[in-house]
């Protein structure tokens, strides 16, 4: 039984992280995915936001995007844990109140059986659409199967 659970969970910890890239690739955003369930966070997608114009040669920028990763990180088990996706513009972000950047987040039920949290990080001028979009076709996928 032990093996059977690891080994589910080490299939989940894949599956976690080819969606990270999958949303990162299409949303031009950092994305942090956290199973609280095991205490899993992954990230992927720091070469995709930091070829955005608001990053090109700006280190001051850079270091308040890393501040602002590592500051969610620390606190991602504080996002609201629901399905309700949440946007936080610029200063709206209730745990770094850095301007220059957007973050969209979402839990969500994968496979009907674990609890996700989902976080898009951004510029602020990120396609909002788009990535609820994004969000919402992710969600819809995994509460199918």
């Amino acid at each position: 039984l032990k093996m059977a659970r690891k080994r589910e969970a080490s299939d989940m910890i894949k599956i976690l992280q080819e969606l990270s890239k999958g949303i990162a690739d299409f949303s031009r955003s950092l994305v942090i995915s956290y199973w609280e369930e095991e205490g899993f966070l992954w990230k992927e997608g720091w070469e995709k936001v930091l070829k955005e114009p608001e990053f090109f040669e700006n280190k001051k920028i850079i270091t308040h995007f890393t501040q602002l990763v590592e500051v969610l990180e620390k606190n991602i088990n504080q996002l609201p844990g629901d399905s309700e996706i949440k946007v936080f513009i610029g200063r709206e972000n209730p745990f770094c109140r850095i301007e220059e950047f957007s973050i969209i987040s979402s839990g969500c039920s994968v496979f009907s059986k674990q609890e996700v949290s989902f976080c898009l990080l951004g510029p602020k001028r990120m396609a909002y659409d788009r990535n609820i979009g994004i969000i919402n076709s992710l969600k819809k996928i995994l509460q199918e199967r």
